[in-house]
């Protein structure tokens, strides 16, 4: 069986452009967009064949749920059928992960160019439409139709596309490449001045920084005096501990 039903082999990308929003639907489409840019970092964090090999047999379903959730293969409109869908696509990755890790791959590729403020080219696959609905309540939908395929490129498409899209979006912008040079880890920033992708990062670069500033020989220095003050106020605890307990005894 065709991981995608045989009434619908292609898959779909939806992006809804809303033109006159509530400030409360706004922050929740914000909101939505860094739940899916989160999702997409972790992605490109993650390797197929652990997750088809996974004793959770949850993980891989999840991943396949959130194309959906997040609307890089249509939306979740007919749950009921989205999710047979996500379980079909689920048991295809599973037989073969080198069709999700296409999908990783260029998803990472995707991410650093992004990062790095560079340049990314999709060209689309033969037989790619795409198409715009209008309608007063919604304003404007894309849809990208993505050919079906026996190597999954259409698949690898639509989850480009709709990460093209959510990366350029204001929030797309907080996509960054953590500046401490050993990590080099991209990462969603919370803050537009967020350089570090986590507390750990700044504090080990602040260290780092602080060793250079008073030089590596009186670092040593400074380190070596202050292991041997922690060994004299463990020692003298000790002592204070021992005698406190002798004088205890009856």
């Amino acid at each position: 069986m065709d991981s995608l039903s045989q009434a619908d082999k292609i898959n779909q990308v939806e992006v809804r452009l809303r033109g006159n929003e509530a400030p409360r639907a706004l922050k929740a489409a914000a909101r939505f967009r860094r739940e899916s840019l989160k999702f997409l970092v972790q992605l490109s964090e993650s390797d197929a064949r652990s997750l088809a090999a996974s004793e959770q047999p949850g993980d891989l379903i999840n991943v396949v749920w959130s194309f959906y959730r997040f609307a890089y293969l249509g939306g979740t409109e007919n749950r009921e059928r989205a999710a047979a869908k996500a379980r079909e696509l689920a048991e295809s990755i599973r037989v073969k992960p080198e069709r999700l890790q296409r999908v990783i791959d260029e998803v990472k590729l995707i991410l650093k160019s992004a990062a790095e403020r560079g340049r990314y080219d999709l060209t689309f696959l033969p037989k790619t439409q795409m198409f715009a609905v209008f309608s007063a309540d919604s304003g404007r939908t894309l849809f990208l139709h993505s050919p079906w395929d026996e190597d999954y490129l259409g698949l690898r498409q639509a989850i480009v596309y709709g990460a093209l899209v959510v990366l350029g979006t204001e929030e797309g912008r907080m996509v960054r490449r953590c500046v401490r040079k050993v990590c080099g880890r991209i990462f969603l920033a919370n803050r537009p001045k967020q350089v570090y992708c986590t507390r750990r990062c700044v504090n080990a670069s602040n260290f780092e920084r602080f060793k250079q500033e008073i030089g590596i020989e009186a670092y040593r220095k400074k380190h070596a005096e202050t292991v041997r003050k922690s060994y004299r106020w463990k020692h003298r605890k000790d002592l204070k501990a021992g005698k406190k307990k002798r004088g205890t005894r009856t």
